[in-house]
Formats: structure tokens, sequence, C-alpha cells
């Protein structure tokens, strides 16, 4: 039994409440895991159009660079609308979301295998493209569920 299948059974529970959450909606939730999912390592490309697939490999390979919507769509030889129109039909989000929350995961990483005393939440924030710390800060903890000081203190590179 899928992961969606399973969600659809609980969705089926709680459908007509005053949460509002449809179908529609919640297979793009699922959609939108996936893709964190991917994220992290799993690969579930074998589904993904050509396009997206070679798009996808191109944010995760460059991510510490500076890119945007048109070096991704130059990278697959198709319009930013072509990239644009990809990502939303099949992962239900946008390249430069998807680019964030890779980012956000490589930030997370770093952070726990950091050290205090010698790493900044700042100088990781950077390193993967936040240049603004306190929008960093609250995108992390929107992803996350906590600020990124925490995460920093809370697994010293020691005890690793």
């Amino acid at each position: 039994m899928s992961i969606l299948s399973v969600g659809e059974t609980l969705l089926g529970l709680f459908s007509g409440g005053p949460c509002g959450v449809t179908k529609q909606s919640f297979r793009k939730t699922i959609r939108f895991q996936g893709e964190c999912a991917s994220v992290v390592g799993y690969d579930y490309g074998r589904n993904m159009p050509p396009i997206l697939r070679n798009a996808v490999a191109f944010i995760h390979e460059n991510a510490d660079a500076d890119i945007g919507l048109d070096d991704i769509a130059a990278a697959v030889n198709v319009s930013p609308r072509s990239v644009q129109y990809a990502f939303r039909r099949n992962l239900g989000t946008t390249p430069l979301e998807y680019l964030r929350r890779v980012r956000l995961d490589r930030a997370h990483r770093d952070l726990k295998a950091a050290d205090p005393a010698n790493d900044t939440v700042t100088a990781i924030a950077g390193r993967w493209g936040f240049s603004h710390a306190g929008r960093f800060s609250l995108a992390y903890k929107a992803v996350f569920g906590t600020a990124p000081s925490h995460t920093l203190r809370a697994y010293p590179a020691s005890a690793s």
C-alpha cells in the first residue's frame, strides 16, 4: 500500500471538516513531501519526465552556486516557462522553491555537523545562498520547526 493510498484513507476520515482539506490539496502535499524526500536522497526519478529529472539533477549538483530559473532552463535546453510547468505539474512546486528547499536541507545538514565554537548560522546560511539571516531563520523554522541556532547547539560536532 502506498503512502498516497494510506493518506487518502485518512483523508476520508477527516474530509468535510473545518480544516478544508481536499483530495487535490492532499495529493499536492504528498507530491511536495515526495520532493522533500528526494532532497534527502529518495530516488523516485523513474517516474519523472526527462526534463524534470535533468532539472532536479542540475539543482542538486549546483545548489551551492548562484543559479536561477534561467540557468536551470539552459541546463536542460528548454524555456524557463517549460521548467516552471514541469515542476508545477509533477511536483506541485516551482523550480526556485525546490532549489530553496534543497539549500535549506543542506544548511540543516551542515548545522547539525557544525561545531558551535567555530561555525555560525550566518556563515552556514551564506554558504548555501541565504544572504539575509532573518529570512533564512524564518524559512528554516517554518520547515524544521526550530531555529537554526538551536540546531547548531543541539548537535555539537564532537558528539558526531
